[in-house]
């Protein structure tokens, strides 16, 4: 991205937004593994599978919503 770009708020509101969702999904991993460890009687699988998922979703979340801003601002 341009850096003369990297004060328009649309920009900037886009970042907060997909570094909110990044810290979502850290939260959840912190919460997995705090169960982890906490739950002896939980099962692993469940533990790794919200991790898991956290980073995906983080993941295309990050792919997906600039994609939805640029539609939405085009019309």
């Amino acid at each position: 991205m341009a850096p003369e770009l990297w004060n328009a708020p649309e920009f900037v509101r886009t970042n907060y937004v997909i570094t909110s969702a990044w810290a979502l999904a850290f939260a959840v991993m912190v919460a997995a593994e705090l169960a982890l460890l906490t739950l002896p009687d939980m099962p692993p699988r469940l533990g790794i599978a919200a991790i898991v998922l956290a980073l995906v979703g983080a993941f295309k979340f990050t792919e997906w919503y600039p994609d939805r801003v640029k539609a939405r601002t085009a019309v």
